[in-house]
């Protein structure tokens, strides 16, 4: 008797382990899908379909409406960093400035390492057509933010 607790034991916990790895995997995608950029409109869909179990007119009109919004949001983000791109590239320089001076020499190096690699993968992405995340302030001059 006391074998079998302990071996139903061991299990449900082998179980739990199993599906706490699981929920981690995928909030972990979740993750990587948003920092890759918001969904597409299409994305959002599925996701409302499968929640709402909308008819086929329903998701028809669902997308018609999401594409409409997303390129407004696209329109309203390229307004903002027109408007206030040097305002927003000054802010994080100075950020980043305060940032470097908390850190040891090793973790200022290793901070800027990360920093590139995050514009490596931001240029990457947007070499794929995908334009989300931070401004891009390669285009303003240092002394202008």
């Amino acid at each position: 008797m006391k074998t079998s607790l302990t071996t139903s034991i061991t299990l449900v916990i082998l179980a739990s382990l199993l599906l706490a790895g699981n929920a981690m995997a995928d909030r972990k995608q979740d993750r990587r899908d948003f920092f890759g950029g918001p969904p597409s409109a299409e994305e959002k869909l599925v996701h409302i379909n499968e929640a709402l179990g909308l008819s086929d007119q329903q998701a028809v009109d669902m997308l018609l409406v999401l594409q409409d919004k997303e390129v407004k949001r696209q329109a309203l983000r390229e307004q903002t960093e027109a408007l206030m791109g040097p305002e927003i590239c000054a802010l994080m320089n100075e950020t980043e400035e305060d940032i470097l001076a908390i850190l040891t020499p090793e973790q200022a190096e290793q901070f800027l390492q990360l920093m590139e690699d995050r514009r490596d993968r931001r240029e990457a992405r947007e070499r794929g057509g995908r334009r989300h995340g931070p401004i891009d302030c390669s285009q303003y001059d240092a002394g202008d933010g």
